[in-house]
């Protein structure tokens, strides 16, 4: 690898860091919820290649066992990555998520 291959992939690792850290940030903050996270990873790849879980935990009012627990009540694995959340899965968490979270 020569020197300006190297030099453009950790630009492109940065960028990658940069933009998932924003967009959890964001979460964190409560400017996207459930649906905006998937919206979000079918536009963007750098999104949709994201773990599901750590971003369920940054979700305010949900932590770490609600997130777990939706997660297996919807058939989604811990290690499943937003882009791979199917529509029914999604909907299934969504479910999840609400009851874990009811009054």
């Amino acid at each position: 690898m020569t020197s300006a291959e190297r030099s453009a992939a950790f630009e492109s690792v940065a960028h990658t860091r940069a933009a998932r850290s924003t967009f959890e940030e964001a979460v964190e903050r409560g400017e996207l919820d459930l649906e905006g996270i998937f919206a979000r990873g079918d536009m963007d790849p750098v999104i949709g290649t994201m773990k599901i879980l750590p971003l369920l935990e940054a979700l305010p009012e949900v932590g770490k066992v609600s997130s777990r627990r939706a997660l297996e009540a919807a058939g989604i694995a811990e290690s499943a990555r937003v882009g791979a959340v199917d529509g029914g899965r999604r909907s299934r968490l969504a479910e999840a998520l609400a009851a874990g979270l009811g009054p």
